[in-house]
């Protein structure tokens, strides 16, 4: 049998194939980390932000005003733990609103950026204490960069619908 070479056009719906498959991906990827935040808030809900709770915001707060990197366990030990209602609301809104962001797609990029930067503030606070799992931290960060400098909004997205991509 004569095995003939893939013509252009062969080439060409491999690659749409392959193109639709990696855009379905990061679809998913940022779908995940907006449930991850939306999911995350479910145990320092307002008004409180679990303070009844023996590991809700208020205890990672003094877990990282005591064992964060410098500078970040100054913020929590000096404004953060004084003030857990006002950082709580905070807290709140950042994460809400990047879950919310990367699970439509809508500003995906705003979203992520959002997303990494409280991830990246979360691994310097507990990261650092004692008996955390150091890599889910460092999982979290990377998993909220990918949709950061990824095209995570090509597909299923708002952003997509909207031409925005």
């Amino acid at each position: 049998m004569i095995h003939l070479p893939p013509t252009l056009r062969d080439r060409a719906a491999e690659r749409d194939y392959r193109f639709t498959r990696m855009a379905s991906a990061l679809a998913g990827l940022r779908i995940l980390v907006g449930l991850i935040w939306l999911y995350n808030l479910s145990w320092k809900l307002p008004p409180d932000f679990g303070k009844d709770d023996a590991e809700g915001l208020p205890y990672y707060l003094s877990l990282g005003a005591e064992h964060g990197l410098p500078g970040f366990s100054f913020f929590a030990s000096e404004v953060a733990v004084p003030h857990v209602g006002v950082v709580g609301w905070a807290i709140f809104g950042a994460e809400l609103t990047a879950g919310l962001l990367l699970v439509l797609g809508l500003q995906t990029t705003f979203g992520a950026l959002l997303g990494t930067v409280n991830a990246i503030t979360i691994a310097a606070l507990v990261a650092p204490a004692p008996g955390e799992w150091r890599i889910g931290y460092l999982m979290l960060v990377a998993l909220n960069v990918v949709p950061l400098v990824a095209p995570a909004n090509l597909r299923y997205s708002a952003d997509s619908a909207l031409g925005r991509v």
